[in-house]
Formats: structure tokens, C-alpha cells, sequence
């Protein structure tokens, strides 16, 4: 029997556990997984450190970490999110239910919650990529569903309002981040 600590989202160890016991994900899966929790958490660090916020690096990481535990199941962010309050992560189930579709708008407060829904969206596989790159793809594969196409560009405009608000809490560009995650991960 696995025994988690109850808190508002799991240890890193917890994460991982989740990761190979309950959820596994592919190695791909993985790869995406651990590169938006670099970027996630150099994201909230840059933050931090710019606007004297208190975002949790912690929460971030294991956020990013876990956010498509259910991919491939329909609507897999809520079904990822219900999973995590199964095993009483309430808040980290909250933020793995916005990472695909964000309920923000300019003006609101960041927090952890914009900050892993942009740094699924600038991760391609296990690449950072601009969101640009990332959504131009996602636009060409689906050039022929009018109804995919909108929503990939309501996603588009909503995480270039989120990436817009990041860069000013971080006093830098997301590009200038995003390197030192590049980096964490090869190493």
C-alpha cells in the first residue's frame, strides 16, 4: 500500500512515485514532464526574484512534473486533476486541471497555476520552443477542423496574455528564462 503525506500537493519523491507505480507515463511523457518542471520552475524563480512574490518553485515543479499523468484519456487534464484529489492533492489537481485551458484574464494575479499552463505551452516534447513555433504546428495539423482551429487559437491568444503578464512580473523575457531550464535538463 502506498501512504502519501497528506498535504496540498505531493513531494517531488511523491511525484515520481505516482509516476512509476500508480500513473506511469511513456518515457516520452516523461521527458515532457520533467523539461515543463524545469521551465515551470524557472519561470516562478524569475518571478520570485524580480517581484518579491512568494510562488512555490516546489509546486511549480511537481505540477509540471505531473500535469498530463492521464494523457491520452479524454479530457485528460480533468481526469489527471481528479486522480490528484483522489489522493487528497487538491491544490496541485487545480493547477493540473488548467494546464490545456486557463481562466485568466490581464489584470488577475500570477500564480503557480499561469505559471505551469505556459510552461506546458512552451515545451514541445522535451524542447523549448517559442509559442509561435508551438501553436503555428498545432494550427497546420489541424488546418482542416474549423472548430479545432478556433480553440487553438483562443489557447494561442490566452497563453500569449499569460506569457505577456509573466515577462513583466519577471522583469525579463521569457526567452532569457527558459535557458537556464534548457540547461538543468541536460546536465
Amino acid at each position: 500500500c502506498l501512504r502519501f503525506d497528506r498535504r496540498r500537493f505531493p513531494t517531488l519523491l511523491e511525484s515520481q512515485t505516482i509516476l512509476e507505480h500508480l500513473h506511469p507515463l511513456s518515457v516520452k511523457g516523461l521527458a515532457h514532464g520533467h523539461m515543463v518542471a524545469e521551465v515551470a520552475t524557472a519561470l516562478c524563480e524569475a518571478i520570485n526574484r524580480h517581484d518579491g512574490r512568494e510562488l512555490d518553485p516546489e509546486l511549480c515543479r511537481v505540477c509540471g512534473l505531473l500535469h498530463d499523468i492521464a494523457k491520452g484519456q479524454a479530457r485528460h487534464e480533468q481526469e489527471g486533476a481528479r486522480w490528484l484529489r483522489e489522493l487528497g492533492f487538491d491544490q496541485a489537481a487545480g493547477i493540473i486541471a488548467a494546464h490545456k485551458d486557463l481562466d485568466w484574464s490581464p489584470g488577475m494575479a500570477i500564480s503557480e497555476r499561469e505559471v505551469v499552463h505556459l510552461a506546458d505551452k512552451l515545451v514541445r516534447g522535451d524542447q523549448i520552443v517559442n509559442l509561435e513555433e508551438r501553436f503555428e504546428e498545432k494550427l497546420l495539423l489541424y488546418q482542416g477542423d474549423a472548430e479545432a482551429v478556433r480553440a487553438i487559437r483562443s489557447r494561442y491568444e490566452q497563453a500569449r496574455r499569460v506569457a505577456a503578464a509573466i515577462e513583466q512580473a519577471a522583469g525579463q523575457p521569457l526567452a532569457t528564462i527558459a535557458v537556464p531550464a534548457r540547461v538543468a535538463c541536460r546536465t
